[in-house]
């Protein structure tokens, strides 16, 4: 099964369907999450398993339509990826507000986390205030400023400290992604039109709380379905008909062809 390992070099796993935040960019602004809908710790352990048994060794990042920090299981879930997958790296967004408690982001930057990118949505005073916290960490050895966002797939694992990347975040008016449609008023129509290489079905699995696997982030509403992971294999899934077709017109550039795709400003 070694061969299957690197199949995916990438997967996204969410925890928990919520966030405390409802950005106008974001469909999270017109689909309240819940506190309740949380990934149960048997069906991530299964993945987790799978991911073990083919010699994973690509990203983790728990997760995906949501506010990772928010669930109060975070640390000890990512303690438990790093003990089963020591050789992945793991990372996650965030918006960060839940690091300002600094006991809980010290707690958060021992867990076994490798990478952080802090998006920053409030302006020049919070990016500051957390350039501040950052620094504060580093001082203390827990972690390092780090700004190359794109070789997060190539990173080593455990490293000594975590790498941190703070980011100035678009507002709504500057937004450019409609996430296949789900916030149409974000972007004009056509704005990434010149992109026709899309890798996401290629390069990346994402599973919902509830264990489904769905066609990409964008896929807010589980529109494309490809799989049941409480009741199916990772590499089933990934080897089905049906991604592979979606992989297909993605490579023809036959975009209009596949739900979601279709009215994504990413590709058309």
């Amino acid at each position: 099964m070694n061969g299957e390992a690197q199949v995916f070099r990438a997967i996204q796993l969410e925890t928990m369907d919520f966030c405390n935040r409802s950005c106008g960019f974001c469909p999270n602004s017109r689909r309240p999450g819940s506190r309740d809908r949380l990934m149960p710790l048997n069906l991530l352990a299964r993945i987790v398993g799978q991911l073990k048994a083919i010699g994973y060794r690509g990203r983790v990042s728990p997760y995906l339509r949501n506010e990772p920090l928010m669930d109060n299981r975070i640390c000890d879930i990512i303690g438990s990826v790093r003990d089963e997958l020591p050789g992945s790296v793991i990372s996650l967004n965030t918006n960060g507000d839940r690091l300002l408690d600094e006991g809980f982001a010290r707690t958060f930057f021992k867990s076994g986390i490798d990478a952080v990118i802090v998006n920053c949505y409030d302006g020049e005073e919070a990016y500051q205030r957390m350039m501040s916290l950052v620094r504060s960490l580093q001082s203390r050895g827990l972690v390092a400023l780090w700004s190359e966002h794109a070789r997060l797939l190539d990173m080593p694992a455990r490293d000594a400290v975590v790498n941190v990347t703070v980011k100035r975040v678009f507002t709504a008016k500057d937004s450019f992604w409609n996430r296949g449609g789900s916030v149409p008023d974000v972007a004009p129509a056509g704005k990434y039109a010149n992109l026709r290489n899309c890798k996401y079905p290629s390069r990346q699995m994402y599973v919902t709380y509830s264990g489904k696997a769905v066609i990409c982030c964008s896929d807010w509403d589980e529109e494309v379905v490809l799989g049941d992971l409480t009741c199916e294999r990772l590499s089933d899934v990934w080897c089905s008909r049906r991604y592979e077709r979606y992989r297909t017109l993605h490579a023809e550039g036959r975009f209009k062809e596949l739900p979601l795709c279709d009215r994504c400003n990413r590709v058309s």
